[in-house]
């Protein structure tokens, strides 16, 4: 119902267009101020694919960048977080 402003409408093609894009243009994307920005879920879900396009050593280099950013956000929102919890799950997935 647009009237309300709010629009209700399946996000899946939307999100299957927006991977991949980012699985073609990995390294210019990992190198962006707005991939810091991506939720959890995502970076867990782009490192499972196997079509994203970038070197190990940088999309090593992008997730501790993530992972520093994070862990400054969730801190100034007085949580009690490490850089080492917040890189758990996703350093399990690299390939090295």
């Amino acid at each position: 119902n647009a009237q309300d402003g709010k629009f209700e409408f399946d996000s899946t093609d939307l999100v299957k267009k927006c991977l991949n894009f980012i699985e073609e243009n990995t390294q210019d994307v990992f190198e962006t101020e707005g991939f810091l920005t991506l939720r959890e879920e995502l970076i867990i879900s782009l490192l499972k694919s196997e079509k994203i396009t970038i070197d190990e050593l940088e999309l090593f280099n992008a997730i501790v960048r993530w992972g520093k950013q994070r862990e400054t956000d969730l801190k100034s929102q007085g949580k009690d977080v490490t850089l080492k919890s917040i890189l758990k799950e996703p350093l399990k997935l690299l390939r090295y």
